[in-house]
């Protein structure tokens, strides 16, 4: 990834790897601690599924800093195959959301994928806000972008991530948390 300053001048992002996570077997959290404040944004990049049932499809909550308060708003906006596009929000909410994550009314071989941003999250003069996309392809296709907002100022040293209508993420999904800085 680069890209030129006005006065022409390369800029490069440089992408670390913080830490993965590959599911051996089915939980019902997922923990990213310990993050190092050394990065400008960090970045989610998630290919997972959940014991959802009834529906193709979840999301998984996030919350900062063990933060489960009403600090979170969220909007997102998608298309199912066949379907109309939706869109909706949340404020004033206990977590924002990473969408889409594959449900167990899929087959077992479908696991949706997506990426998230979260902006400037060791900064302590703004709250801290996150942007992304994901969808699954089945006999279904479904393709969401979400962005979302924690009213906090405070660095962002710990995330934990739950599925919103399952009990468990399922074994195989994985999770990995980057760190992204200018060059």
């Amino acid at each position: 990834m680069g890209y030129s300053s006005k006065d022409g001048d390369s800029i490069m992002a440089i992408i670390e790897a913080i830490e993965t996570v590959y599911l051996e077997a089915d939980v019902a959290t997922i923990t990213f601690d310990n993050i190092p404040s050394t990065y400008q944004h960090l970045r989610i990049e998630f290919t997972a599924r959940t014991d959802r049932a009834s529906l193709g499809y979840d999301s998984a909550k996030i919350n900062f800093n063990g933060d489960t308060g009403s600090n979170y708003s969220e909007q997102y906006q998608g298309v199912y195959s066949g379907t109309s596009p939706f869109a909706g929000r949340a404020a004033s909410q206990a977590y924002a959301s990473l969408y889409r994550l594959s449900g167990s009314d899929v087959p077992a071989e479908v696991y949706a994928t997506g990426v998230c941003t979260i902006f400037d999250y060791a900064h302590t003069n703004k709250n801290k806000s996150l942007q992304g996309y994901g969808g699954a392809s089945n006999e279904y296709f479904e393709a969401m972008s979400f962005s979302g907002m924690w009213d906090s100022t405070a660095a962002i040293t710990s995330f934990v991530l739950d599925p919103v209508g399952g009990s468990n993420f399922i074994r195989g999904s994985m999770f990995s948390l980057y760190g992204i800085k200018s060059s």
